[in-house]
């Protein structure tokens, strides 16, 4: 008799590689409103190894502001991909040690782009830092 072995077990892409959009808007401390949307997990795949990645993507905007005399309107888009180390179900994840990799551009109006490149551990829902490089053309 042979065991079946369920798909996510190994590698398959679960149910919860969906579209959705969700946007968050916010106020920073000079008042200027900043937006991030995100717009879909691209990819939900289960390792043979327990673990589990995420792969999300999205955009930001923010309607302009003025820092040390110049006008700057930002938008810019993130690709994220977080990795769970424990993985239990589709629709739950153990994130007690999480690691996140997020890229996201951003073009000013002055043509500058900068790229900013984040590394983030998370244990116990802790966050820490683990990365951050920021460059611009």
């Amino acid at each position: 008799m042979t065991a079946v072995v369920p798909a996510h077990a190994t590698g398959a892409v679960t149910d919860g590689a969906t579209a959705y959009s969700i946007e968050n808007c916010y106020e920073d401390t000079l008042g200027n409103e900043l937006c991030a949307t995100m717009e879909g997990r691209a990819l939900q795949v289960v390792l043979p190894n327990g673990r589990q990645i995420n792969r999300d993507r999205g955009t930001s905007t923010s309607e302009g502001y003025t820092r040390d005399g110049v006008y700057y309107t930002t938008s810019g888009v993130h690709h994220s991909v977080m990795v769970y180390e424990d993985y239990v179900d589709p629709w739950f994840w153990d994130d007690q040690v999480g690691r996140l990799t997020a890229t996201t551009t951003y073009s000013y109006a002055d043509g500058t782009t900068c790229v900013f490149t984040e590394a983030l551990v998370a244990v116990d829902s802790i966050i820490r830092h683990d990365l951050m490089d920021i460059t611009c053309t």
